[in-house]
């Protein structure tokens, strides 16, 4: 006996939109549809399942790009003057780059963040880079993909090279015996953090990375 065919042309079911027919037929002889997600990829679907997955599975892609989003949070500070967001999770030892374990393996957070953020893919060999040479900085703002040549180029020409620890940087606000005190500070506890920038002459954001062992660590 015939079954009376319902036309879903225009039909919308969650992300998926109903295309067209897609010509073709299931093994129980349903008919099957040329859906379009509103991420932009097609793809063929039985009605009953459209009308379930929702998604092209970006739905669950996306939840979990948030879930993660809402864990790096925790993670970085943001400095007000440069405008970086500095990271305070785990260092690298090689570069001083932010690190997180993903999956079980510890990649670069910067990237991450770059990934999570981004609607720019990264090609294979490529890295992503930061406009303001700071490492630790994940402010995707601040973040560009380039080569490893392209990225050594910018190095040059903006006459950067590895800073100098402590008080051999010649930009440095403090000297060993100012982190000394901080520390002491920090230990009685009677002032805000705030404060204590104020009274050295050094931001908050300082302050609060001695406090992490991430400035300064080199001062015994």
């Amino acid at each position: 006996m015939a079954t009376n065919f319902i036309d879903r042309t225009g039909q919308r079911f969650g992300r998926l939109f109903v295309v067209r027919d897609d010509a073709s037929r299931g093994s129980n002889g349903a008919v099957r549809w040329i859906c379009r997600c509103d991420c932009g990829s097609e793809k063929s679907y039985e009605i009953g399942n459209a009308k379930r997955s929702k998604s092209c599975g970006c739905a669950s892609v996306d939840s979990r790009r948030a879930s993660f989003l809402t864990r790096l949070e925790d993670k970085y500070i943001p400095e007000p003057n440069s405008g970086c967001w500095l990271w305070i999770g785990g260092l690298s030892k090689e570069g001083g780059y932010g690190s997180i374990s993903v999956d079980g393996k510890d990649r670069k957070a910067h990237r991450v963040m770059f990934e999570l953020t981004s609607s720019e893919k990264i090609p294979h060999g490529y890295e992503v880079c930061h406009r303001c040479d700071n490492p630790c900085c994940v402010n995707p703002d601040h973040l560009f993909v380039g080569t490893h040549i392209d990225n050594m180029r910018d190095r040059d020409r903006k006459g950067r090279r590895k800073a100098p620890k402590g008080t051999n940087n010649g930009f440095a606000k403090l000297d060993d015996a100012k982190v000394r005190a901080i520390r002491l500070a920090l230990v009685e506890n009677t002032k805000s953090q705030g404060e204590i920038a104020t009274e050295f002459g050094c931001d908050q954001t300082t302050v609060s990375l001695i406090k992490l062992g991430k400035r300064w660590a080199h001062v015994a």
